[in-house]
């Protein structure tokens, strides 16, 4: 199975099917609202603390990943 995308970005209206990631879109209004979903995502970030912005420490994660390999019995 092939890795999602790091970022992605779907036109909604004319791609309910989440086919063309237009991440690197060249389209003036595509270009806009991903600007401004970004800065909403920063404001949200910045008012309310969130540490999403920064990774997790691998020897945190490494726990949930094993126990999501053995919930879906995927190999390790």
């Amino acid at each position: 199975m092939k890795p999602f995308p790091k970022k992605q970005f779907y036109d909604m209206q004319t791609d309910s099917y989440e086919i063309k990631n237009r991440v690197d879109s060249n389209d003036r209004e595509h270009r806009e609202t991903l600007v401004q979903l970004r800065a909403a995502l920063d404001t949200w970030i910045f008012e309310t603390g969130d540490l999403g912005r920064w990774p997790e420490p691998p020897e945190v994660v490494a726990s949930f990943v094993n126990q999501m390999h053995d919930w879906f019995d995927t190999p390790k």
